[in-house]
């Protein structure tokens, strides 16, 4: 589980956190912008050891944990931890199973490198955030070279996969290159010798 410690993911953090705007509508709980910084901060300072519990409080924080895990009920309606993290994905999964990093340097239009033959059979773009927010594919040649960026895959296939693959086609013999790439199997690997 990345920490805070590491510097790859506590920059993840922050660049997740700065596409936080002011005119977003909330989407989960009834607290302020003011509020949520003031619980946060009292998070931390107990964390910090800043902030320390009264001592006759001290033998009852079992029984309170215990409630709150097990007895008071959670709110029907509040998304699981897995859920708000599906909303803003670090990685996007290709067909092929791979898991490739999702690039959010710019937060309205998050992008994803992967190779052409990965998408083979993926009609659609694939999206992030409830399904609002496409993502820019930054498509590959074999070799991991860039070819072609688009955010309209079904675009991309009708029209400018022929001539892509006109050209990778000679440069990549070993590769699929198929006339329909919506029918074709998606993959990672080169066809086989001899075929």
């Amino acid at each position: 589980m990345p920490t805070n410690f590491d510097a790859a993911a506590r920059q993840q953090l922050l660049d997740r956190l700065d596409r936080l705007a002011p005119t977003a509508t909330p989407r989960w709980g009834r607290m302020t912008a003011p509020q949520m910084v003031s619980h946060l901060i009292e998070s931390y300072r107990f964390g910090a050891g800043e902030l320390t519990l009264p001592r006759w409080f001290v033998p009852f924080r079992p029984i309170v944990r215990w409630l709150a895990l097990y007895v008071i009920p959670f709110p029907k309606s509040a998304p699981a931890a897995p859920q708000l993290l599906a909303r803003i994905p670090d990685y996007w999964e290709a067909p092929t199973g791979s898991r490739l990093p999702i690039d959010y340097g710019d937060p309205t239009a998050p992008a994803v490198s992967v190779r052409l033959q990965e998408l083979f059979g993926c009609a659609e773009t694939p999206r992030v955030g409830d399904g609002r927010v496409p993502l820019t594919l930054h498509l590959l040649s074999p070799a991991h070279r860039p070819v072609q960026v688009t955010r309209d895959l079904a675009g991309f296939w009708r029209s400018s996969y022929f001539e892509v693959r006109k050209e990778m086609k000679g440069r990549y013999p070993r590769h699929p290159w198929p006339d329909d790439p919506l029918a074709a199997e998606p993959t990672r690997r080169a066809k086989p010798r001899g075929t």
